[in-house]
């Protein structure tokens, strides 16, 4: 007979053997996300990202879980968990491999920021703009409120700012104008 570590907790074994049981559960969900991000592959030392491979890359940045890539193309690229709809693709799946922002097609990105956290991604465009998605907690998006996205949208007050630069903290963002102005939010 195997005996619980709660035994002699005789009063409370059972509602303990529940909440074991449920962190348990919990666990082995992160543990097997994480197994299934790393392709149960040891990154110790670095490795080529294989679908990138053949194509340009000028820009990169990553997040606490999750990547993007700008290409010299404008195209942009990002993998990871897709929770909160940081990746941009219309959804909160995670992807494994790089994948492109298809909302992002008729734009020219420059730039791209990835958050950390509950986080959100930016991304700058040739002509200037600003896009946000993700997690919205804090107005981190930049566009009032705190509602997320999954799909690229503008971040308007910064429309005619010349902005040149874009980053992302865990619960704020910042951008940075070719006049050296720097705008957080």
């Amino acid at each position: 007979m195997i005996t619980s570590p709660f035994h002699q907790y005789s009063r409370f074994s059972s509602q303990l053997k529940v909440h074991f049981r449920v962190l348990w559960n919990k666990h082995v969900t992160i543990i097997a996300t994480l197994l299934r991000l790393l392709q149960f592959r040891n990154y110790d030392r670095p490795q080529l990202v294989e679908a990138l491979k053949s194509k340009s890359v000028q820009e990169i940045s990553c997040g606490s879980s999750h990547s993007a890539a700008v290409l010299t193309t404008g195209e942009l690229f990002t993998w990871g968990l897709g929770e909160y709809g940081r990746l941009g693709h219309g959804d909160n799946q995670t992807q494994l491999k790089p994948k492109q922002v298809r909302a992002l097609s008729g734009h020219h990105a420059i730039d791209v920021a990835c958050g950390s956290r509950d986080a959100q991604t930016l991304a700058l465009t040739s002509d200037g703009c600003v896009l946000s998605w993700g997690d919205g907690d804090f107005g981190k998006l930049g566009r009032g409120g705190s509602e997320g996205c999954s799909v690229p949208h503008v971040v308007e007050r910064l429309k005619g700012q010349s902005v040149c630069k874009v980053l992302c903290g865990a619960q704020f963002s910042l951008a940075l104008t070719k006049s050296g102005q720097v705008w957080t939010w």
